[in-house]
């Protein structure tokens, strides 16, 4: 859950604050290269359901992407019940020759 505007977060000081993990994906290109992209993992203090955001699907959504950028920078795995994989940019992966072309 993201902090409204003006309201400390609800830790206290002296808790550590769980945070999202970097992580890469590499997809395998039918050329024999690699495609690298990066995500984050949030893993929740309790298990639960695994949700997942995806931003930068098509070359002008800015705004989606830097949402993605902030929530993974805002949100407090402590308070997270299951887990989150955030994808801040995909735009150019689908229409990859070397992704896709299967010729």
């Amino acid at each position: 859950m993201l902090p409204r505007r003006g309201v400390p977060p609800t830790t206290a000081p002296d808790e550590e604050k769980l945070m999202a993990t970097r992580k890469v994906l590499a997809i395998p290109g039918t050329d024999g290269t690699v495609t690298e992209v990066p995500y984050f993992e949030i893993v929740g203090a309790k298990p639960g359901p695994h949700f997942t955001i995806i931003a930068g699907i098509h070359g002008a959504e800015y705004s989606s992407i830097a949402a993605a950028r902030k929530f993974v920078a805002e949100v407090n795995a402590a308070e997270v019940t299951g887990r989150i994989t955030v994808m801040p940019i995909v735009n150019g992966l689908l229409g990859s020759s070397t992704l896709c072309n299967s010729s």
